[in-house]
């Protein structure tokens, strides 16, 4: 967040409008992909 703190208060002193968002905390934020098992095998009826 420093790092983009003093551009943010350089807009924001001009009168621009600026946004700033952080993400505390994810939950399942990322799908991991299906990994075949060896031993995985279709049921066949």
């Amino acid at each position: 967040m420093r790092d983009v703190l003093a551009e943010l208060l350089s807009i924001w002193r001009a009168g621009d409008t600026a946004g700033l968002a952080t993400v505390v905390r994810t939950l399942r934020s990322a799908p991991r992909p299906r990994v075949r098992r060896w031993w995985w095998r279709p049921t066949v009826r």
